[in-house]
């Protein structure tokens, strides 16, 4: 329901006429797509109606129109928050607000409302960013540098189905690995600083329980593994593994007596340079159980790490406060639709149903994809230009066609090669991070191009937030 009727018991405004001391029977029209009601007798008096006669949101203006019957009543209309230049019969109407419009009993009453819509691109699309936590930096510490790992939330990312559970002792937190099969990491969201020495050694401490142990007379499962593993802080790409343990699965947690005795672990032999920022990860390992280490440094979890007293070639590079900085991405919106790139499409039918029982010649699965270019990102400081132009086939009929459209923004793009498909699939990665430098190593865009934007209904490729270029 787009109208919505609060009568004379509700909230009205101030009494007038025929209700006596009672509110106004008021209607609000919250959206201005077309509609129309009956209005009650009771509340409005024989015969009332109200008639909301518009094409939106493929045009900007609407006519509403409210006939009252014995009794007066109020109409508000409701201005969204894009339509800054709103008006209502001529009068501008603020936008976010509710615009009152009286009407007398017996009488029909017509509000125009125009819109007014702009064209706004807005910036903060995509992902927010994964912050760094506080670095841990290089010491001549025979000890090293303990990274920080009680709060677990903060301190510890769990991905690929591990994740942060209760322990078996109340009042204690554990890293579980998921499922068996699963092989899941937890990254110490802490960079390691070494002001170019290297990581030559990590030291860490815990204890664990093992999950899916086989009942009586089954055959053995091979237990969990858990691995320590040096990332490069921008990139998550592993550097080295620099310790793996033996299969976890001697402390059953489902026929639980304790978690094991402390496990100690001391990883050295190897050098990974620590120029540029490094993370280090927990791996797990699943293989056909599962398993839960416990967190608290309290029962004796602990992570420490060590440096070499020489340095690499290369100069340092200090941790930035962003592990993955935001994508601040930019989408083109106008009035209530947002926008989105139209490549021409390649259906390519994958399953169909024809010689199944019962036929179904109709039900088919299909591959939709594009060879056009689509990684595209809009010139900043360029504002879109909204062309209102439908295209020869277009009908209000079928106002979201995937081949026409009712009318189209014009925006300056340049294409980045560098954003391509998530590796080994044909699914668009996640956009850069904005802005977009061209002049980059390995970045470089192509020429200024001009690209049409639809509604986003009128394309089954929906590429709607875009990166944008650094301004120069």
């Amino acid at each position: 329901m787009h109208a919505f009727v609060i009568d004379a018991a509700g909230v009205g405004s101030a009494a007038s006429g025929a209700n006596d001391g009672a509110a106004t029977p008021t209607v609000v029209v919250a959206s201005l797509v077309p509609s129309e009601a009956v209005l009650p007798a009771k509340s409005f008096g024989a015969g009332a109606s109200v008639v909301t006669e518009s094409a939106y949101p493929f045009s900007d203006n609407a006519t509403i129109t409210l006939k009252a019957g014995g009794i007066a009543a109020a109409l508000k209309i409701r201005i969204p928050g894009w339509a800054v230049g709103a008006t209502v019969n001529g009068a501008a109407a603020q936008n976010g607000t509710f615009v009152t419009v009286p009407c007398p009993a017996g009488k029909a009453t017509s509000a125009t409302v125009e819109l007014h819509p702009k064209v706004r691109i807005e910036h903060g699309w995509g992902s927010l960013g994964v912050s760094a936590g506080e670095a841990a930096n290089y010491t001549a510490d025979a000890a090293g540098a303990p990274l920080p790992t009680s709060n677990y939330v903060a301190d510890l990312q769990a991905t690929g189905g591990a994740s942060l559970v209760g322990s078996r002792e109340p009042g204690h937190t554990d890293l579980r690995s998921g499922s068996p099969g699963q092989n899941s990491t937890a990254v110490v969201m802490h960079p390691l600083f070494g002001v170019g020495h290297y990581v030559d050694r990590v030291t860490m401490s815990f204890k664990y329980a093992a999950g899916y142990t086989p009942g009586a007379g089954q055959p053995a499962k091979l237990g969990s593994q858990l691995a320590l593993v040096l990332l490069d802080a921008a990139t998550s790409k592993e550097l080295q593994t620099v310790w793996t343990s033996e299969p976890l699965d001697k402390y059953s947690y489902d026929n639980y007596k304790g978690y094991s005795p402390l496990q100690k672990v001391e990883a050295k032999g190897f050098k990974v340079p620590n120029s540029a920022p490094v993370l280090l990860a927990l791996k797990l390992i699943n293989n056909q159980r599962n398993v839960q280490v416990q967190l608290d440094p309290k029962l004796g979890f602990d992570v420490a790490v060590h440096w070499s007293a020489d340095v690499g070639p290369d100069p340092p590079v200090r941790p930035s406060q962003w592990l993955t900085p935001p994508t601040d991405a930019a989408i083109v919106s106008r009035g209530a639709l947002l926008f989105a790139l139209h490549p021409p499409e390649i259906a390519t039918v994958v399953t169909s149903y024809e010689k199944d029982l019962p036929a179904r010649p109709d039900a088919v699965d299909y591959e939709i994809s594009t060879n056009a270019s689509w990684n595209y990102a809009l010139q900043s400081g360029e504002g879109g230009v909204f062309v209102d132009e439908p295209s020869s086939g277009w009908s209000p009929s079928l106002p979201f066609s995937t081949d026409d459209y009712p009318f189209y923004i014009s925006v300056k793009a340049r294409q980045v090669p560098a954003w391509g498909y998530w590796a080994g699939s044909k699914i668009t990665d996640a956009p850069p991070a904005s802005p977009v430098d061209c002049g980059a190593a390995g970045a470089a865009c192509g020429p200024v191009t001009e690209l049409k934007l639809v509604p986003f209904g009128g394309t089954n490729i929906r590429i709607s937030v875009f990166p944008w270029l650094a301004s120069k």
